[in-house]
């Protein structure tokens, strides 16, 4: 065994300089941002020195914050983009090509020792990591939130031809040429697996539950009035294609006779317009809107409410593992999740007593676990404080930054003995 040069292990691992690039950064709202955070800041906790690249908030905000601040340890830089909101895709388009050259720009010009990025703008992002890398031998992680271009196949925007099958290729090359992707779940570990990653890079950890640590007690205007006899069914999220909620509406309309029993969607999306039209004449009857609201009154909700309700199109469970589950389970709120039953999502469902499973498409079966799960509400109630214990053990904060900060040093140790500041 030979001596290390220069330094120890200890101390070059401390010294990591560590970019991650994302768009929503804190204070932003976007759903990522609130896991990326915590899995920075303990890094810089434990003495990386962690950078973020973002831009100004614009996910549901447009709150102006300083160019460049230090939150919680971690400095976050902004860079300048064109205003815009959801209403202008050509414009929301143009800012993410600008960003990414802006964000490449910088990874070229500063010193890291290991990149971050996930699969937001899809393709994109990773094929952006891996120019960075080609030129700069940075390492990176690809965290891979959904897998792309199949989730845009499965719901529909693409066709298998030729545009489909080269976007494809340019992320297969991006998860090959990380350090690690990390991914949600066996589903989509062998969906990756299946196009031709290399399951050695492949790497399943679900996403951490987020903390809620200030009670809130405000109730959002378009939320029922709860009385002793309902059963509140909550859907909290984004109201997009990916999510198949017609097939709640469809359910909501089989149980319209009973008023008790009460679905609430509280989001917003692109399918927003289009639910509502389907879901015409039971508004503010037996099925209620609520517009886009903050984290502590989205925890009230929740805690309001009888069951969740976790949603996804038929075939996006290869691709997607959705985060509203965290958000129920952080609660202790079980759900009713409408996935198919050979999902990894409805097997912990049911085998971790979070709830019920039903496969998508079928409305009358899904009337049917509704009506199972207001008979058994009171049960349910009563497994709260359990339900939240057995996700703590799964999904819990601590868990997840024990593999996070294991993952890191590991990436750095070996990329110091790439660059000769390690030998044995």
């Amino acid at each position: 065994m030979s001596t290390p040069r220069s330094g120890t292990n200890r101390d070059l691992l401390k010294e990591m300089r560590i970019l991650s690039i994302y768009r929503y950064y804190l204070p932003d709202s976007a759903p990522y941002g609130k896991i990326l955070a915590p899995i920075l800041e303990r890094m810089a906790e434990v003495g990386h020195k962690v950078f973020v690249l973002t831009g100004q908030p614009s996910y549901n905000s447009s709150e102006k914050r300083p160019w460049n601040e230090k939150i919680n340890g971690v400095d976050v830089s902004r860079v300048w983009l064109f205003p815009e909101n959801r209403k202008r895709p050509i414009l929301r388009a143009l800012n993410f090509v600008l960003f990414l050259i802006m964000t490449t720009l910088h990874a070229l010009m500063h010193r890291y020792d290991l990149l971050i990025v996930n699969s937001y703008p899809p393709i994109l992002m990773g094929f952006t990591a891996r120019v960075i890398s080609t030129l700069t031998a940075i390492p990176y992680i690809y965290h891979c939130q959904d897998i792309h271009p199949e989730s845009a196949l499965a719901a529909g925007y693409l066709k298998k031809n030729f545009v489909y099958f080269l976007l494809r290729r340019i992320d297969t090359g991006a998860c090959n040429n990380a350090s690690a992707v990390v991914t949600l779940s066996h589903d989509m570990a062998n969906t990756l697996i299946d196009r031709g990653v290399n399951a050695n890079r492949i790497i399943i950890r679900n996403n951490l539950m987020t903390e809620v640590f200030e009670n809130c007690d405000v109730v959002p205007d378009g939320f029922p009035v709860r009385n002793d006899d309902d059963l509140l069914l909550l859907y909290a999220g984004n109201i997009g294609k990916f999510q198949g909620l017609d097939n709640i509406i469809e359910a909501a309309r089989i149980l319209r006779s009973d008023e008790n029993i009460k679905f609430i969607f509280m989001g917003s999306g692109i399918a927003l317009n289009d639910i509502k039209r389907q879901a015409t004449e039971m508004i503010d009857k037996t099925v209620f809107f609520v517009s886009y609201q903050s984290t502590h009154i989205v925890a009230n909700a929740v805690r309001r409410a009888d069951f969740g309700v976790v949603s996804l199109q038929k075939g996006i469970y290869r691709v997607a593992y959705p985060s509203k589950t965290m958000a129920y389970l952080a609660e202790g709120c079980p759900f009713i999740a409408i996935v198919e039953e050979e999902s990894i999502l409805a097997e912990e469902t049911t085998s971790q007593g979070f709830g019920y499973s039903c496969r998508p498409t079928d409305p009358q079966k899904l009337a049917e676990v509704i009506l199972r799960a207001r008979r058994d509400k009171n049960v349910w109630r009563q497994k709260r404080s359990e339900i939240r214990e057995n996700a703590q053990r799964q999904f819990g904060r601590k868990e997840a930054l024990v593999f996070w900060s294991a993952l890191i040093d590991r990436i750095g140790k070996n990329s110091a003995r790439e660059k000769g500041g390690i030998s044995f």
